[in-house]
């Protein structure tokens, strides 16, 4: 496994480091005038000529190493697996590029002609900034309008033109309206059921896929939506074992959540790269340009008014861009990121640390609140790291604007003419080169543009691009770019957000090779609580169907003894294998080993792999427990579960390195 886990980290870095490359020419192009046409496959085709030798050698590689006897019989599974892959990471990154250059060349590209019509109003005698702006803004809206406005009627038309499901199997979509919030309870409610349960099971089995399939994505497309489509279809609960009936319930409830899931994602996407909202991220800089030219400043003192605006504006925030950067970077490929036992030995390490300074309220909680508890571990793992990047980070980041203006200071001294432009352009083209995000950052976004006259500087001579000028551009950015990073507040960009970005950034660029923080099923167990530990979406995939999970003392989680009300001890796997007896949700007793019947979402629990720091909390918080639940405590103790707690902590160390 750890063979197979070096070759699929092998290849999301060779994509990671092609996008990079990809980005920096598609952001220079952007800058430099470059058409590209709508639906333009160009910086795709570019991803793939990057990757195409190192892929071919790492598929050499496995090749090689999958003639190992470790693999055996294994062999052609790995392999397929391993091609399946290829084909998601390829497809995943193809994504990347192409939300880069839709950014870029699209919607910045938009954006920027209604700047300038803004600008152009505002050089109007007697233009007040308010009404300008919220006219351009107002056509801005009409003109490209957000994407996620016309989402619900697009995935209408897809499901009804694609034929990828039969009229038949459509039917309880026949009375739906693409604006009704209510059609899917008007058409469900016309339709006779069978049995609640299995409706209620083939919903969450639908649910668990769509959110599994749209984790990773940033926005609306249209073959995502086919995509889902196609591959519920090919699933073999779909295949095999749906009645007509269910089949609606199945295809009504795929509908209803790749509608509301795209939906919120093109929404969150609209809210950053829209035109409408880059023209409204503008305005405060905007308007603050327009009150700089009514108090008469002009040429260098406007120029260098605007740099120092957008250098309070905006450094801060390419700190958090640049920070999110080397996070994700120290971190993706740190063992409980891609390792899913060794995350779980982090989120045990963390547990464990609760117990020893005695912090029973937070042992509990963990205990009932899994996700919570995993939440909680990774934004203090990330945190940590944030804050051991941040001086470094701020360094590089004002180091490489300090580089880059006085590149662009010198290109412009050199220029013969339109010496303001040539500052600009040599600016944004450096930040381009030097910054992570190249021209998708916040300080290259953020730039004033070159098109307007106001800022030229001609008929003051190429020295005011030198230091020694008396009104030296150069020498007056710099002293803000020196005011600002003092003024730096740290508590500014180590927010609580920056841990999820992190994370989301690990997810693209670790794509395939980060199992340790992907989304996992986390369905608790009907009994013990313990949350699923399969993928996200595992329930309606061929072969790996049922939830299971490493099961705890139910007593953790209040489970005891209906006649004594004591604590019970065991886990549910081994109370199967204890042929002990269940008090069902119905209220009938049945054995344990009918766990299958009784929640026949679930695995039959199997002692596969035991939970030692459970079994010793279990143990040592009788009292706890006891007073938590108003329950008695469990009267025999299991030996077993008597552990060393520095021989946990060490199995857990082993774990985690």
């Amino acid at each position: 496994m750890r063979l197979t886990t070096g070759h699929i980290q092998a290849l999301a870095t060779i994509y990671s480091d092609a996008f990079d490359v990809v980005l920096k020419l598609m952001s220079a192009d952007a800058t430099n005038g470059v058409v590209l046409e709508k639906d333009s496959i160009k910086y795709s085709v570019l991803l793939e000529d990057k990757v195409g030798g190192d892929v071919a050698a790492l598929e050499s590689r496995v090749a090689s190493d999958l003639e190992h006897e470790t693999f055996g019989q294994w062999k052609d599974e790995v392999l397929r697996l391993w091609h399946e892959k290829k084909r998601r990471q390829a497809a995943h990154s193809e994504r990347l590029v192409q939300d880069k250059a839709d950014h870029l060349f699209h919607f910045e590209e938009h954006a920027k002609v209604y700047k300038q019509k803004l600008l152009n109003l505002l050089a109007l005698k007697g233009a007040n900034f308010n009404e300008v702006f919220a006219a351009v803004l107002e056509q801005a809206g009409r003109d490209h309008p957000p994407p996620a406005n016309s989402v619900h009627r697009d995935i209408d038309r897809v499901f009804n033109e694609s034929n990828i499901f039969t009229k038949d199997q459509l039917v309880a979509l026949r009375d739906r309206k693409p604006e009704s919030t209510t059609w899917l309870t008007r058409a469900m409610d016309k339709v006779a059921w069978p049995n609640t349960s299995s409706k209620e099971e083939v919903r969450e089995a639908v649910r668990d896929f769509v959110r599994a399939e749209l984790a990773d994505v940033r926005r609306y497309r249209e073959d995502i939506v086919l995509q889902i489509m196609v591959k519920t279809k090919q699933q073999k609960m779909v295949k095999e074992t749906l009645s007509r009936s269910l089949m609606n319930v199945a295809v009504a409830t795929l509908y209803d959540e790749i509608t509301t899931g795209l939906v919120n994602i093109q929404t969150r996407w609209d809210d950053a790269n829209s035109v409408v909202a880059k023209l409204e991220a503008c305005k405060p800089s905007m308007c603050r340009f327009a009150k700089s030219v009514r108090e008469g400043r002009k040429a260098a003192d406007l120029l260098t008014a605007t740099l120092d605006q957008w250098i309070q504006d905006d450094l801060h925030k390419a700190i958090v861009e640049e920070v999110v950067a080397q996070v994700a970077l120290r971190l993706k490929n740190q063992r409980w990121v891609h390792n899913a036992e060794a995350m779980q030995g982090v989120l045990d390490k963390a547990l464990l640390v609760h117990v020893q300074t005695g912090a029973t309220d937070q042992v509990l909680r963990a205990l009932q609140l899994p996700e919570e508890h995993t939440t909680m571990v990774v934004r203090r793992l990330t945190l940590a790291t944030v804050q051991e990047c941040y001086g470094d980070t701020t360094d590089f980041v004002f180091d490489c604007v300090r580089d880059s203006v006085i590149a662009a200071a010198a290109a412009a001294a050199n220029a013969d003419s339109r010496r303001s432009e040539c500052f600009l352009l040599k600016l944004r083209l450096e930040l381009q080169a030097r910054l992570k995000r190249s021209g998708t950052s916040a300080l290259v976004e953020g730039l004033p543009k070159t098109t307007h006259g106001l800022l030229a500087c001609d008929e003051q001579g190429p020295d005011i691009f030198k230091v020694g000028h008396a009104q030296s551009v150069l020498t007056k950015v710099l002293r803000s770019l020196d005011t600002h990073k003092i003024a730096l507040d740290e508590s500014s960009v180590i927010t609580s957000s920056i841990a999820n970005d992190v994370v989301d950034l690990i997810r693209d660029e670790a794509y395939g090779a980060a199992s340790g923080i992907v989304p996992r099923c986390g369905k608790p167990c009907p009994f013990c609580s313990c949350p699923c530990t399969k993928a996200l979406g595992h329930a309606s995939t061929t072969g790996d169907g049922p939830h299971d999970t490493f099961h705890q003392p139910a007593g953790l989680v209040g489970c005891h003894d209906k006649v004594s009300r004591r604590l019970t001890c065991g886990s549910c796997a081994t109370l199967v294998a204890d042929d002990a007896y269940m008090i069902c949700p119905d209220g009938a007793s049945r054995p344990f080993r009918s766990f299958c019947e009784v929640y026949p979402a679930w695995a039959l629990p199997t002692v596969t792999q035991p939970l030692p720091l459970r079994e010793y909390i279990f143990a040592k918080y009788q009292t706890e427990l006891s007073q938590h639940y108003y329950l008695l405590k469990c009267e025999i103790i299991p030996s077993s579960y008597l552990h060393d707690i520095d021989d946990l902590e060490r199995q857990i160390d082993r774990l985690i390195t």
